[in-house]
């Protein structure tokens, strides 16, 4: 994946069968390993392994995908841009 795992992103995993989520980020003093196991439902993730391998997600999202939304399904409003007229 080519990114530092001393940085203080999360980095979050899913199991194949989607039952379990684990969630791994560095703390300052050591790893921290945070896992969720579904008893019944699934985790929404991309079949795609391309589309998996890495992405970035909001904290939105993130808490989103912890509450079973299905985040890659839903579609955000565009984010606006203006330029400032001199």
């Amino acid at each position: 994946m080519k990114l530092d795992p001393f940085s203080a992103e999360l980095f979050v995993f899913v199991s194949r069968c989607r039952t379990r989520l684990r969630i791994l980020y560095w703390d300052r003093t050591g790893f921290a390993l945070w896992m969720k196991r579904l008893e019944k439902e699934r985790f929404s993730w991309p079949r795609k392994v391309e589309e998996a391998y890495s992405m970035n997600l909001t904290h939105a999202q993130l808490e989103l995908l912890l509450e079973g939304v299905n985040i890659f399904q839903i579609k955000a409003h565009s984010t606006l841009t203006f330029a400032c007229m001199s």
